[in-house]
Protein backbone atom coordinates (compact mmCIF):
# COMPACT_ATOMS: atom_id res chain seq x y z
CA UNK A 1 0.00 0.00 0.00
CA UNK A 2 2.71 2.48 0.96
CA UNK A 3 4.65 1.90 -2.24
CA UNK A 4 1.53 2.43 -4.35
CA UNK A 5 0.80 5.77 -2.64
CA UNK A 6 4.39 6.86 -3.17
CA UNK A 7 4.08 6.20 -6.90
CA UNK A 8 0.70 7.90 -7.20
CA UNK A 9 2.00 10.68 -9.46
CA UNK A 10 4.29 8.70 -11.73
CA UNK A 11 2.12 5.62 -12.40
CA UNK A 12 0.05 5.54 -15.63
CA UNK A 13 -3.21 7.42 -15.19
CA UNK A 14 -6.36 6.00 -16.79
CA UNK A 15 -8.64 8.72 -18.13
CA UNK A 16 -11.69 7.97 -16.03
CA UNK A 17 -14.39 10.32 -14.83
CA UNK A 18 -15.94 9.02 -11.64
CA UNK A 19 -17.77 10.76 -8.86
CA UNK A 20 -18.22 7.97 -6.39
CA UNK A 21 -16.03 8.15 -3.24
CA UNK A 22 -16.79 4.51 -2.40
CA UNK A 23 -15.65 3.34 -5.82
CA UNK A 24 -12.58 5.57 -5.64
CA UNK A 25 -11.69 3.92 -2.34
CA UNK A 26 -11.93 0.50 -4.02
CA UNK A 27 -9.69 1.63 -6.87
CA UNK A 28 -6.99 2.69 -4.41
CA UNK A 29 -6.86 -0.93 -3.19
CA UNK A 30 -6.49 -2.41 -6.65
CA UNK A 31 -3.03 -3.84 -7.25
CA UNK A 32 -2.82 -3.82 -11.04
CA UNK A 33 -3.76 -1.50 -13.87
CA UNK A 34 -5.82 -4.03 -15.87
CA UNK A 35 -8.14 -4.74 -12.93
CA UNK A 36 -8.51 -1.02 -12.37
CA UNK A 37 -9.48 -0.48 -16.02
CA UNK A 38 -12.01 -3.33 -15.88
CA UNK A 39 -13.67 -1.87 -12.77
CA UNK A 40 -13.81 1.57 -14.38
CA UNK A 41 -15.32 0.17 -17.61
CA UNK A 42 -18.01 -1.71 -15.69
CA UNK A 43 -18.79 1.46 -13.78
CA UNK A 44 -19.22 3.40 -17.03
CA UNK A 45 -21.50 0.73 -18.49
CA UNK A 46 -23.66 0.82 -15.37
CA UNK A 47 -23.94 4.62 -15.62
CA UNK A 48 -24.87 4.39 -19.30
CA UNK A 49 -27.58 1.82 -18.53
CA UNK A 50 -29.03 4.20 -15.93
CA UNK A 51 -29.06 6.91 -18.61
CA UNK A 52 -31.33 4.66 -20.69
CA UNK A 53 -28.72 3.17 -23.01
CA UNK A 54 -28.65 -0.57 -23.66
CA UNK A 55 -25.18 -1.20 -25.05
CA UNK A 56 -25.74 -3.02 -28.34
CA UNK A 57 -22.55 -2.59 -30.36
CA UNK A 58 -22.37 -3.52 -34.04
CA UNK A 59 -19.04 -4.14 -35.78
CA UNK A 60 -18.74 -2.65 -39.28
CA UNK A 61 -15.99 -4.52 -41.19
CA UNK A 62 -15.93 -1.97 -44.02
CA UNK A 63 -15.13 0.83 -41.56
CA UNK A 64 -13.20 -1.32 -39.10
CA UNK A 65 -15.26 0.38 -36.41
CA UNK A 66 -17.84 -0.49 -33.81
CA UNK A 67 -21.04 1.55 -33.84
CA UNK A 68 -24.15 2.04 -31.77
CA UNK A 69 -27.43 3.68 -32.73
CA UNK A 70 -28.77 6.05 -30.07
CA UNK A 71 -32.50 5.49 -29.39
CA UNK A 72 -34.79 8.43 -30.18
CA UNK A 73 -36.14 8.59 -26.63
CA UNK A 74 -32.56 9.02 -25.34
CA UNK A 75 -31.75 11.73 -27.91
CA UNK A 76 -34.76 13.73 -26.77
CA UNK A 77 -33.27 13.98 -23.28
CA UNK A 78 -29.80 15.02 -24.48
CA UNK A 79 -29.45 18.10 -26.66
CA UNK A 80 -27.32 17.63 -29.80
CA UNK A 81 -26.88 13.90 -29.15
CA UNK A 82 -25.78 12.09 -32.36
CA UNK A 83 -27.83 9.34 -33.99
CA UNK A 84 -24.81 7.05 -34.08
CA UNK A 85 -21.51 6.85 -32.20
CA UNK A 86 -18.41 5.07 -33.50
CA UNK A 87 -15.23 3.67 -31.92
CA UNK A 88 -12.23 1.61 -33.00
CA UNK A 89 -12.80 -0.74 -30.06
CA UNK A 90 -15.68 -1.50 -27.73
CA UNK A 91 -13.80 0.24 -24.92
CA UNK A 92 -13.29 3.38 -27.01
CA UNK A 93 -16.97 3.41 -27.99
CA UNK A 94 -17.98 3.03 -24.35
CA UNK A 95 -15.71 5.93 -23.41
CA UNK A 96 -17.27 8.16 -26.09
CA UNK A 97 -20.80 7.28 -24.99
CA UNK A 98 -19.86 8.01 -21.40
CA UNK A 99 -18.43 11.41 -22.35
CA UNK A 100 -21.59 12.31 -24.27
CA UNK A 101 -24.23 11.09 -21.84
CA UNK A 102 -22.55 11.02 -18.41
CA UNK A 103 -19.82 13.66 -18.49
CA UNK A 104 -22.01 16.26 -16.80
CA UNK A 105 -21.96 14.25 -13.60
CA UNK A 106 -18.34 15.08 -12.76
CA UNK A 107 -15.56 17.56 -13.35
CA UNK A 108 -11.79 17.11 -13.37
CA UNK A 109 -9.02 19.68 -13.45
CA UNK A 110 -8.69 18.75 -17.12
CA UNK A 111 -12.32 19.55 -18.00
CA UNK A 112 -12.34 22.63 -15.78
CA UNK A 113 -9.19 24.00 -17.41
CA UNK A 114 -10.77 23.83 -20.87
CA UNK A 115 -13.78 25.86 -19.70
CA UNK A 116 -11.63 28.26 -17.64
CA UNK A 117 -9.32 28.93 -20.57
CA UNK A 118 -12.29 29.62 -22.85
CA UNK A 119 -13.65 32.15 -20.35
CA UNK A 120 -10.29 33.90 -20.11
CA UNK A 121 -9.93 34.06 -23.88
CA UNK A 122 -13.29 35.87 -24.03
CA UNK A 123 -12.37 38.26 -21.20
CA UNK A 124 -11.02 41.55 -22.62
CA UNK A 125 -9.18 42.21 -19.36
CA UNK A 126 -7.02 39.08 -19.75
CA UNK A 127 -4.12 39.46 -22.17
CA UNK A 128 -3.67 36.90 -24.94
CA UNK A 129 -0.08 36.38 -23.78
CA UNK A 130 -1.30 35.54 -20.26
CA UNK A 131 -3.66 32.88 -21.59
CA UNK A 132 -0.84 31.48 -23.72
CA UNK A 133 1.42 31.22 -20.66
CA UNK A 134 -1.39 29.53 -18.72
CA UNK A 135 -1.63 26.92 -21.48
CA UNK A 136 2.15 26.40 -21.49
CA UNK A 137 2.20 25.89 -17.70
CA UNK A 138 -0.73 23.49 -17.96
CA UNK A 139 0.95 21.45 -20.69
CA UNK A 140 4.32 21.34 -18.93
CA UNK A 141 3.40 20.79 -15.29
CA UNK A 142 -0.22 19.65 -14.90
CA UNK A 143 -1.71 17.89 -17.93
CA UNK A 144 0.28 14.65 -17.54
CA UNK A 145 -0.17 14.39 -13.78
CA UNK A 146 -2.76 11.94 -12.54
CA UNK A 147 -4.32 14.67 -10.45
CA UNK A 148 -5.51 16.30 -13.68
CA UNK A 149 -7.86 13.47 -14.63
CA UNK A 150 -9.42 12.34 -11.36
CA UNK A 151 -12.71 13.90 -10.20
CA UNK A 152 -12.07 17.11 -8.27
CA UNK A 153 -14.50 15.90 -5.61
CA UNK A 154 -12.19 12.98 -4.82
CA UNK A 155 -8.90 14.93 -4.61
CA UNK A 156 -7.59 15.17 -1.04
CA UNK A 157 -5.22 17.65 0.55
CA UNK A 158 -2.74 14.79 1.01
CA UNK A 159 -2.76 14.01 -2.71
CA UNK A 160 -2.40 17.69 -3.55
CA UNK A 161 0.58 17.99 -1.19
CA UNK A 162 2.19 14.94 -2.82
CA UNK A 163 1.77 16.55 -6.23
CA UNK A 164 3.28 19.86 -5.08
CA UNK A 165 6.19 18.11 -3.37
CA UNK A 166 6.85 16.17 -6.56
CA UNK A 167 7.09 19.40 -8.54
CA UNK A 168 9.63 20.94 -6.17
CA UNK A 169 11.60 17.77 -5.33
CA UNK A 170 15.34 18.34 -5.50
CA UNK A 171 14.80 22.07 -5.97
CA UNK A 172 13.68 21.27 -9.50
CA UNK A 173 11.44 24.29 -9.90
CA UNK A 174 11.72 28.02 -9.39
CA UNK A 175 9.34 29.60 -6.91
CA UNK A 176 7.76 31.83 -9.53
CA UNK A 177 6.97 28.86 -11.79
CA UNK A 178 5.54 26.95 -8.82
CA UNK A 179 3.35 29.89 -7.84
CA UNK A 180 2.09 30.13 -11.42
CA UNK A 181 1.08 26.45 -11.38
CA UNK A 182 -0.56 26.72 -7.99
CA UNK A 183 -2.45 29.83 -9.10
CA UNK A 184 -3.93 27.88 -12.01
CA UNK A 185 -4.96 24.98 -9.79
CA UNK A 186 -6.42 27.34 -7.19
CA UNK A 187 -8.44 29.08 -9.89
CA UNK A 188 -9.76 25.74 -11.19
CA UNK A 189 -10.68 24.42 -7.75
CA UNK A 190 -12.28 27.74 -6.77
CA UNK A 191 -14.37 27.41 -9.93
CA UNK A 192 -15.27 23.84 -8.98
CA UNK A 193 -16.39 24.95 -5.51
CA UNK A 194 -18.44 27.83 -6.92
CA UNK A 195 -20.17 25.50 -9.39
CA UNK A 196 -20.86 22.81 -6.79
CA UNK A 197 -18.48 20.10 -8.00
CA UNK A 198 -16.60 19.90 -4.70
CA UNK A 199 -16.99 21.30 -1.20
CA UNK A 200 -13.62 22.99 -0.71
CA UNK A 201 -10.41 23.98 -2.46
CA UNK A 202 -7.98 21.44 -1.02
CA UNK A 203 -5.03 23.19 -2.68
CA UNK A 204 -5.46 26.08 -0.25
CA UNK A 205 -5.11 23.63 2.65
CA UNK A 206 -1.56 22.68 1.64
CA UNK A 207 1.16 24.48 3.59
CA UNK A 208 4.03 25.15 1.19
CA UNK A 209 6.04 27.38 3.52
CA UNK A 210 8.86 24.85 3.89
CA UNK A 211 9.26 24.05 0.20
CA UNK A 212 12.70 24.52 -1.38
CA UNK A 213 13.02 25.95 -4.86
CA UNK A 214 15.60 26.28 -7.59
CA UNK A 215 17.79 29.33 -6.83
CA UNK A 216 16.84 32.47 -8.73
CA UNK A 217 19.19 35.20 -9.82
CA UNK A 218 17.44 38.22 -8.32
CA UNK A 219 19.87 40.72 -9.79
CA UNK A 220 18.19 42.91 -12.37
CA UNK A 221 20.38 44.04 -15.21
CA UNK A 222 19.52 47.38 -16.76
CA UNK A 223 21.21 49.72 -19.18
CA UNK A 224 23.64 52.16 -17.60
CA UNK A 225 23.35 55.89 -18.19
CA UNK A 226 26.53 55.71 -20.25
CA UNK A 227 25.04 52.99 -22.45
CA UNK A 228 21.84 54.98 -22.79
CA UNK A 229 23.81 58.01 -23.98
CA UNK A 230 25.74 55.89 -26.49
CA UNK A 231 22.53 54.43 -27.91
CA UNK A 232 20.76 57.78 -28.14
CA UNK A 233 23.85 59.35 -29.71
CA UNK A 234 23.99 56.66 -32.36
CA UNK A 235 20.28 56.99 -33.17
CA UNK A 236 20.09 60.79 -33.11
CA UNK A 237 20.22 61.47 -36.83
CA UNK A 238 18.49 58.29 -37.95
CA UNK A 239 15.24 58.40 -39.95
CA UNK A 240 14.28 54.83 -38.96
CA UNK A 241 10.94 54.56 -37.17
CA UNK A 242 12.42 51.74 -35.08
CA UNK A 243 15.22 54.02 -33.93
CA UNK A 244 12.62 56.64 -33.03
CA UNK A 245 10.63 54.13 -30.96
CA UNK A 246 13.74 52.97 -29.04
CA UNK A 247 14.79 56.59 -28.42
CA UNK A 248 11.30 57.51 -27.19
CA UNK A 249 11.38 54.66 -24.69
CA UNK A 250 14.58 56.07 -23.20
CA UNK A 251 12.86 59.46 -22.97
CA UNK A 252 9.58 58.27 -21.39
CA UNK A 253 10.33 55.10 -19.43
CA UNK A 254 6.93 53.64 -20.28
CA UNK A 255 6.05 50.13 -21.41
CA UNK A 256 6.91 49.15 -24.97
CA UNK A 257 3.23 48.28 -25.48
CA UNK A 258 2.36 51.87 -24.50
CA UNK A 259 4.91 53.42 -26.87
CA UNK A 260 3.51 51.35 -29.76
CA UNK A 261 -0.01 52.57 -28.93
CA UNK A 262 0.77 56.30 -28.86
CA UNK A 263 -1.30 58.37 -31.28
CA UNK A 264 -0.78 61.91 -32.53
CA UNK A 265 -3.81 63.12 -30.58
CA UNK A 266 -2.05 62.09 -27.35
CA UNK A 267 0.58 64.82 -27.84
CA UNK A 268 -0.10 68.25 -26.30
CA UNK A 269 2.44 70.41 -28.12
CA UNK A 270 1.54 73.55 -26.17
CA UNK A 271 2.25 71.90 -22.80
CA UNK A 272 4.99 69.56 -24.05
CA UNK A 273 3.25 66.51 -22.59
CA UNK A 274 2.02 63.14 -23.80
CA UNK A 275 -1.08 61.38 -22.48
CA UNK A 276 -0.50 57.63 -22.03
CA UNK A 277 -3.78 55.77 -21.84
CA UNK A 278 -3.63 52.55 -23.88
CA UNK A 279 -1.50 49.58 -24.94
CA UNK A 280 -1.02 47.44 -28.03
CA UNK A 281 -0.73 43.78 -27.05
CA UNK A 282 -0.61 40.48 -28.91
CA UNK A 283 -3.93 38.84 -29.67
CA UNK A 284 -4.88 35.57 -31.39
CA UNK A 285 -5.12 37.33 -34.77
CA UNK A 286 -2.51 40.06 -34.39
CA UNK A 287 -2.09 43.11 -32.19
CA UNK A 288 -5.10 44.50 -30.35
CA UNK A 289 -5.55 47.85 -28.66
CA UNK A 290 -6.43 47.86 -24.98
CA UNK A 291 -7.57 50.96 -23.15
CA UNK A 292 -6.17 51.29 -19.64
CA UNK A 293 -9.63 52.29 -18.41
CA UNK A 294 -11.43 49.35 -20.01
CA UNK A 295 -8.84 46.90 -18.75
CA UNK A 296 -9.19 48.20 -15.18
CA UNK A 297 -5.69 49.68 -15.22
CA UNK A 298 -6.80 53.28 -14.64
CA UNK A 299 -3.55 54.06 -12.79
CA UNK A 300 -1.85 53.66 -16.17
CA UNK A 301 -3.56 56.78 -17.49
CA UNK A 302 -1.11 59.61 -17.01
CA UNK A 303 0.20 62.78 -18.57
CA UNK A 304 4.01 62.70 -18.82
CA UNK A 305 6.27 65.68 -19.68
CA UNK A 306 8.21 65.53 -22.92
CA UNK A 307 11.92 66.43 -22.86
CA UNK A 308 13.56 68.41 -25.64
CA UNK A 309 14.96 65.17 -27.04
CA UNK A 310 11.49 63.58 -27.01
CA UNK A 311 10.03 66.59 -28.84
CA UNK A 312 12.85 66.37 -31.40
CA UNK A 313 12.06 62.69 -31.99
CA UNK A 314 8.36 63.40 -32.52
CA UNK A 315 9.09 66.34 -34.82
CA UNK A 316 11.29 64.12 -37.01
CA UNK A 317 8.48 61.63 -37.68
CA UNK A 318 6.23 62.36 -40.69
CA UNK A 319 2.84 63.26 -39.25
CA UNK A 320 -0.35 61.96 -40.77
CA UNK A 321 -3.43 64.13 -41.30
CA UNK A 322 -5.42 61.76 -39.10
CA UNK A 323 -4.55 62.42 -35.44
CA UNK A 324 -6.04 59.04 -34.55
CA UNK A 325 -3.20 57.24 -36.37
CA UNK A 326 -0.41 55.53 -34.44
CA UNK A 327 2.82 57.53 -34.27
CA UNK A 328 5.14 54.55 -34.55
CA UNK A 329 4.03 52.58 -37.60
CA UNK A 330 5.51 51.06 -40.72
CA UNK A 331 3.52 50.37 -43.87
CA UNK A 332 0.43 51.72 -42.08
CA UNK A 333 0.76 49.08 -39.36
CA UNK A 334 1.92 49.64 -35.75
CA UNK A 335 5.34 48.31 -34.83
CA UNK A 336 5.64 44.94 -33.14
CA UNK A 337 7.53 44.40 -29.89
CA UNK A 338 9.59 41.62 -31.45
CA UNK A 339 10.72 43.92 -34.26
CA UNK A 340 11.66 46.70 -31.83
CA UNK A 341 13.72 44.27 -29.74
CA UNK A 342 15.42 42.87 -32.84
CA UNK A 343 16.36 46.39 -33.90
CA UNK A 344 17.60 47.23 -30.40
CA UNK A 345 19.74 44.06 -30.44
CA UNK A 346 21.36 45.14 -33.71
CA UNK A 347 22.13 48.61 -32.31
CA UNK A 348 23.70 47.12 -29.17
CA UNK A 349 25.79 44.71 -31.22
CA UNK A 350 27.09 47.57 -33.37
CA UNK A 351 28.02 49.62 -30.27
CA UNK A 352 29.51 46.67 -28.35
CA UNK A 353 26.87 46.93 -25.63
CA UNK A 354 25.28 43.90 -23.96
CA UNK A 355 21.77 43.56 -25.36
CA UNK A 356 18.90 43.83 -22.89
CA UNK A 357 15.26 43.79 -23.95
CA UNK A 358 13.18 46.94 -24.39
CA UNK A 359 11.60 46.32 -20.99
CA UNK A 360 15.01 46.98 -19.42
CA UNK A 361 14.83 50.52 -20.83
CA UNK A 362 11.82 51.05 -18.59
CA UNK A 363 13.74 49.52 -15.69
CA UNK A 364 16.61 51.95 -16.36
CA UNK A 365 14.23 54.93 -16.30
CA UNK A 366 12.62 53.95 -13.00
CA UNK A 367 15.91 53.17 -11.23
CA UNK A 368 17.37 56.47 -12.47
CA UNK A 369 14.42 58.32 -10.94
CA UNK A 370 15.07 56.50 -7.67
CA UNK A 371 18.77 57.41 -7.75
CA UNK A 372 17.92 61.03 -8.57
CA UNK A 373 15.77 61.32 -5.45
CA UNK A 374 12.39 61.58 -7.16
CA UNK A 375 9.66 60.86 -4.59
CA UNK A 376 7.89 57.52 -4.83
CA UNK A 377 4.45 58.99 -5.59
CA UNK A 378 5.84 60.77 -8.64
CA UNK A 379 7.72 57.66 -9.78
CA UNK A 380 4.55 55.55 -9.43
CA UNK A 381 2.55 58.08 -11.44
CA UNK A 382 5.18 58.48 -14.16
CA UNK A 383 5.67 54.71 -14.50
CA UNK A 384 1.95 53.93 -14.31
CA UNK A 385 2.34 51.57 -11.36
CA UNK A 386 -0.82 50.71 -9.45
CA UNK A 387 0.90 50.00 -6.15
CA UNK A 388 4.12 50.64 -4.28
CA UNK A 389 4.73 46.90 -4.13
CA UNK A 390 5.18 46.80 -7.91
CA UNK A 391 8.01 49.29 -7.57
CA UNK A 392 9.93 47.50 -4.85
CA UNK A 393 12.32 45.64 -7.15
CA UNK A 394 13.21 48.88 -8.93
CA UNK A 395 13.66 50.76 -5.65
CA UNK A 396 15.97 48.03 -4.31
CA UNK A 397 18.01 48.05 -7.50
CA UNK A 398 18.32 51.84 -7.45
CA UNK A 399 19.57 51.80 -3.86
CA UNK A 400 22.00 48.95 -4.60
CA UNK A 401 23.46 50.90 -7.50
CA UNK A 402 23.74 54.05 -5.34
CA UNK A 403 25.53 52.11 -2.59
CA UNK A 404 27.87 50.48 -5.13
CA UNK A 405 28.79 53.89 -6.52
CA UNK A 406 29.54 55.15 -3.00
CA UNK A 407 31.73 52.14 -2.21
CA UNK A 408 33.58 52.54 -5.52
CA UNK A 409 34.18 56.20 -4.75
CA UNK A 410 35.61 55.34 -1.32
CA UNK A 411 38.17 52.90 -2.73
CA UNK A 412 39.00 54.75 -5.91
Amino acid sequence: MASKRKGWETSPAPKFLLNDPALDAILKLVGDEETEKRIIMNYKKEKLNKAGLVLNFVYLPSLERYSMRIPAQVRKKFTDAPQKVYGKTESELTDKLFQIFCIDEVQTLETLFAAWKEQREADPDVAFETVRKNQCDWNKFISNARIATVPVASITAVQMAEYYRGLTAGRGMKKKAFNNVRSIINALLDKAVAEGYCEQNVSRLVNTAGYKYKPTNNSMKVYSSEERDLILGDLKNSDSIYDAAVSMMFCLGCRVSEVKALKWRDIDWSKSTVYICRELVNGPDGQIEKSHTKSGMTEGNRSVPLSERALEILSSIPRTKDDDQYIFQKDLKPLRTESINTHLRDVCRKLGIEYLSSHKIRAWAITEMVKSGVDEATIMYTAGHASRQTMQSYIRLGKIQMDAEKVTKVFS
